[in-house]
C-alpha cells in the first residue's frame, strides 16, 4: 500500500522531544510496558483469520478508525453525516491511506464478518447508512487497552487514559483527536525506520513477537538470541511463509537483525531494532496520552 503523508503543520508541531522519548525509554517499568503491549496486541490476532484480514497493517487499521470516526460523527439532524460506503471511500482518499477500491473491498469484508451492519431504518434509503457493530468497537477498545495499560506503567496520566476507555463519551472524541491530528502518520514520520515493519502485512505483529521472544531472564526487547518459527508466524498472523521470510531477510539487510544460527530462524535484535521499536512505542505512549488528555478536557467541558 502506498502511503503519502498529508500531515498538517499543527500535527507536526506535536512531535515529542528527544528528552521526553528518552525519559519514557529510561523508565524502570518500560520493559514491562513493552511486554504488556506486545502480549495484549498479539493475543487479539493469534490464529484469528478474520481479525488478521481486517486489522494487521496500519492501512487496514486506519480504515477501521475512519469507519468509527464516521459512525460516531452521525447526527440525527444531519442526513449528510454518518457512515456510508461513499463517505468512507472519500475519507480514505483524503487521508491518502488507500485507493477507493481498496476501501470498498475492506468495507465489504467488514460487512461480511459483521463488524459493520446496515442501519435498520435509515431516514433516506438512498444513503445506505451503516453502523459500526459492537464487535468493531470492542476490537478497537481492546487494542487501545493494550497500549493504555502500558502507558499507565510509565506515564503519570496513563492511568487516567486507561480508565477513560470505559467511558462511552470519551471514545468518539478521542477517535476524532487521532484522525484530526494524523496520529498514525505522526508516529511513522517521527520514527521512519519503523516503516519496515508497520507497512508490511503482519509486520507489526512479527515485530512485537520478536520483542517478547527472549529467554525469561532477558530484557524486553531481548539482547540475547531469539528463536522464531517462520511457519508459526505465518499461521498465527495469516500471511505466507515467503512473506515472513522476506520481512526477516529485509530486516537483516537493513541492519535491524543479525542471524544467530544456520537454520534461518535464530536472530539477534541489533541496536537499530531496539532504537526504532523503543522510540516508536515511547512516541505512541506520549501521543496517546496527549490526545486522551485533550479528549477528557473536551468531554469535561461538554
Amino acid at each position: 500500500m502506498v502511503w503519502l503523508s498529508a500531515m498538517s503543520a499543527e500535527a507536526r508541531s506535536l512531535k515529542p522531544s528527544r528528552e521526553a522519548i528518552d525519559q519514557v525509554r529510561a523508565h524502570p517499568r518500560f520493559p514491562d510496558a513493552v511486554r504488556h503491549l506486545s502480549t495484549g496486541f498479539i493475543a487479539q490476532f493469534k490464529g484469528n483469520r478474520i481479525v488478521n484480514a481486517l486489522f494487521n497493517d496500519r492501512g487496514r487499521l486506519l480504515i477501521n478508525w475512519l469507519a468509527l470516526y464516521l459512525h460516531w460523527s452521525r447526527s440525527v439532524d444531519d442526513p449528510n453525516s454518518g457512515l456510508t460506503a461513499g463517505r468512507l471511500k472519500a475519507l480514505c482518499i483524503e487521508h491518502r491511506c488507500c485507493s477507493g477500491g481498496r476501501a470498498e473491498a475492506m468495507l465489504a469484508l467488514m460487512r461480511m464478518f459483521g463488524y459493520v451492519v446496515p442501519a435498520q431504518e435509515p431516514a433516506d434509503r438512498r444513503l445506505r447508512l451503516l453502523f459500526a457493530a459492537d464487535k468493531l468497537v470492542d476490537a478497537q477498545i481492546e487494542r487501545w487497552r493494550s497500549y493504555f495499560g502500558g502507558m499507565a506503567m510509565v506515564l503519570e496520566d496513563g492511568q487516567a487514559a486507561l480508565d477513560a476507555l470505559d467511558r462511552a463519551p470519551f471514545r468518539p472524541v478521542f477517535t476524532r483527536e487521532l484522525i484530526d491530528h494524523d496520529f498514525i502518520d505522526l508516529v511513522v514520520d517521527f520514527v521512519p525506520e519503523i516503516r519496515l515493519f508497520c507497512e508490511r502485512t503482519g509486520g507489526w505483529l512479527i515485530m512485537f513477537t520478536l520483542c517478547i521472544s527472549g529467554s525469561p531472564d532477558d530484557s524486553v526487547p531481548p539482547r540475547g538470541p531469539v528463536n522464531v518459527s517462520i511457519s508459526e508466524l505465518a499461521r498465527r498472523f495469516g500471511v505466507s511463509r515467503p512473506h515472513v521470510r522476506k520481512l526477516l531477510n529485509d530486516a537483516v539487510a537493513g541492519g535491524f537483525l543479525a542471524r544467530a544460527g544456520d537454520n534461518g530462524e535464530a536472530f539477534l535484535l541489533l541496536q537499530p531494532f531496539h532504537d526504532a521499536v523503543e522510540d516508536t512505542i515511547a512516541t505512541q505512549f506520549l501521543l496517546y496520552t496527549e490526545f486522551a488528555g485533550r479528549a477528557l478536557r473536551k468531554i469535561g467541558r461538554d
